[in-house]
């Protein structure tokens, strides 16, 4: 039996492609970042885009070419 659930209740898988990884050395982490215990969430909170601006910043990641 399938039952609707509605966003807050529904479950999805997710693919992942990593564009960057770093060693524990390089973890970056500081106040104000955006952070979430689920495995995946829906970012639609400001903090996100502010905490991609600082790790693309942190870890000198460029957009051109992706």
């Amino acid at each position: 039996m399938i039952r609707d659930k509605d966003d807050d209740e529904a479950e999805y898988l997710v693919p992942v492609r990593w564009l960057h990884t770093v060693s524990c050395k390089e973890a970056f982490s500081e106040v104000g970042l955006f952070g979430n215990q689920k495995t995946v969430c829906k970012p639609t909170t400001p903090k996100w885009s502010h905490t991609v601006s600082r790790l693309k910043q942190a870890w000198r990641i460029d957009d051109v070419g992706r």
